[in-house]
């Protein structure tokens, strides 16, 4: 699994590279909005990891930009301190959370994994939702579609362009 880490040059850079390759993650960095970007049109990250500052932008706002173009990417935001407000910023943007130090190598894989695997979850449900709407469709039309064709009177249906879409026997 690919997760992009959208930090500023540091030595938290530098330990979340080694924990997550440790435990057996691919990394891809970028430093700033052009590189985010880029690596998101170039590639499927599986989660991104996002400085609160980025290259002297806020990263919650760019984070936010990102989840309105790719709605289910779980979105974790890396902050200098711990504070009411910033979990109130992260809980508003939809983010799947957020990590701050001390940090040890275990903390960070771990919120990693659990990002991960919420969005799993997540994904599963979508999943079934669609298959039980659209196997409720499927019914709904099978249905109809006999009440159609066993209609005593002809039926033809045209479109704006008076083409036939449907007609009975």
């Amino acid at each position: 699994e690919l997760i992009l880490l959208s930090l500023d040059e540091s030595p938290f850079l530098m330990l979340v590279q080694r924990a997550l390759r440790a435990a057996g993650y691919e990394v891809a960095e970028a430093h700033d909005r052009a590189a985010l970007e880029r690596v998101l049109e170039e590639s499927s990250p599986s989660l991104l990891l996002i400085g609160e500052s980025l290259h002297r932008e806020s990263g919650l706002k760019l984070a936010a930009e990102q989840l309105g173009r790719f709605p289910t990417l779980p979105i974790l935001l890396y902050a200098e301190k711990d504070s009411g407000e910033t979990a109130k910023q992260v809980l508003a943007a939809g983010l799947s959370g957020y990590i701050f130090p001390p940090l040890r190598t275990e903390d960070i894989v771990n919120a990693v994994t659990r990002s991960l695997t919420r969005a799993r979850h997540l994904g599963d449900w979508v999943r079934r939702e669609v298959k039980r709407t659209t196997s409720t469709l499927q019914k709904q039309v099978h249905e109809l579609d006999v009440i159609f064709q066993n209609l005593g009177d002809g039926v033809i249906i045209l479109n704006k362009n008076n083409r036939i879409l449907l007609i009975n026997r």
